[in-house]
């Protein structure tokens, strides 16, 4: 099975490639989808953090196979974060990095692990990759009961203003939004620090029941605007858009 591969269905609306270098994931989010669609006991997904044997040699003969396939920045990663609190872990997240960039491919960071990122940035380059977070509340009580070992928002928002002002492309996932009034306070909090924002509401949990999510989309297509950034909204939000509102604005990064 090839390490690069094309994410299906909710994923692709984040990246056209991505790489999972680990399986695990200790931040024990509430709403992690991942035990779920690879039938997995939760307690034991969020128990341990492993890398896959032998995935950096592996990965940089896929690297050779894909040469000059691959024009979008490869994404690290969907089933695991790759800055989780584990220093073997990160070092593969490194060496990773080193591979992509040595065959010449842009890169793409989504974590929750806060700073630890920032071990990485100088392999990064400026203007080509990417620095993504997750970021689902302002409120760090809030953000420590649904993501209870993740890095706390501030760290989160500080990886993102860092990362901006070293002149890599930023982006924020603010997805699931769980409490609106958060997500806007999110919008609010990282304006200037964020090149795009995308969007999706919270599925199959109670806390999504009443809101409305129209509502919400207005509010939230207002405060984008005024940022400046550029958005897109994931398909579980485009039925309570606006009628004639885009689904995106600017650059898919």
């Amino acid at each position: 099975m090839s390490t690069i591969y094309q994410p299906a269905g909710a994923a692709a609306e984040y990246a056209a490639w991505a790489v999972n270098l680990h399986g695990g994931c200790p931040h024990r989010c509430r709403y992690c989808y991942v035990p779920q669609i690879r039938h997995l006991d939760r307690e034991t997904f969020h128990s341990r953090v492993y890398s896959y044997p032998g995935i950096i040699e592996r990965l940089a003969a896929d690297c050779r196979k894909k040469a000059g396939t691959i024009t979008t920045p490869v994404l690290l990663s969907f089933t695991s974060d790759p800055y989780p609190p584990d220093e073997p872990a990160m070092a593969v997240t490194r060496e990773a990095i080193r591979t992509l960039k040595a065959s010449g491919y842009a890169v793409c960071i989504l974590t929750k692990g806060g700073l630890r990122a920032l071990r990485d940035v100088d392999l990064l380059e400026a203007g080509r990759d990417v620095v993504a977070a997750t970021l689902t509340f302002v409120d760090p009580a809030k953000s420590a009961a649904w993501e209870p070992h993740a890095a706390p928002p501030a760290e989160r928002f500080e990886l993102l203003a860092k990362a901006h002002a070293a002149g890599l492309r930023t982006w924020a996932s603010l997805e699931p939004v769980i409490e609106p009034a958060e997500s806007l306070a999110v919008i609010e909090r990282t304006a200037g620090t964020v090149d795009l924002y995308k969007i999706g509401k919270l599925n199959y949990d109670k806390a999504a029941a009443g809101v409305e999510w129209a509502a919400f989309c207005r509010q939230a297509l207002d405060a984008l605007r005024e940022t400046g950034a550029a958005w897109y909204i994931k398909d579980s939000l485009v039925p309570y858009l606006p009628p004639g509102t885009p689904r995106q604005s600017g650059e898919f990064i």
